[in-house]
């Protein structure tokens, strides 16, 4: 995340890193959550600085209403008042989807 990518939305003044998934090349898969919680921290004693993408939490959905997923998609993200939306990932890697912010969508140019 920073200047010159993707708008830059949340404002940084220099660029970021954040690790949303990490894809084991050998095993031609997605780390599961806690492979991929343990690949970071290996990272991090070897001297990575970056951060991981935030978790707004961990656990099943209460509901998986389409109109309550696009509702919890609203509100803040790191830096700006309105996110990009929430995205949704099984602990075990083996599906995701996202949640898109409707107000969001409607602010795009």
């Amino acid at each position: 995340m920073g200047p010159g990518i993707q708008g830059n939305k949340e404002g940084f003044d220099s660029h970021k890193l954040f690790i949303f998934d990490i894809f084991d090349i050998d095993l031609q898969c997605y780390l599961v959550w806690a492979d991929r919680l343990e690949a970071i921290q290996k990272l991090r004693d070897l001297g990575y600085t970056g951060d991981i993408a935030p978790v707004i939490g961990v656990g099943p959905l209460q509901s998986g209403k389409v109109e309550d997923l696009l509702k919890m998609a609203e509100g803040p993200s790191l830096l700006s008042k309105q996110r990009e939306g929430l995205v949704f990932k099984r602990t075990d890697g083996e599906f995701s989807f996202k949640a898109i912010s409707q107000k969001f969508l409607l602010n795009e140019k």
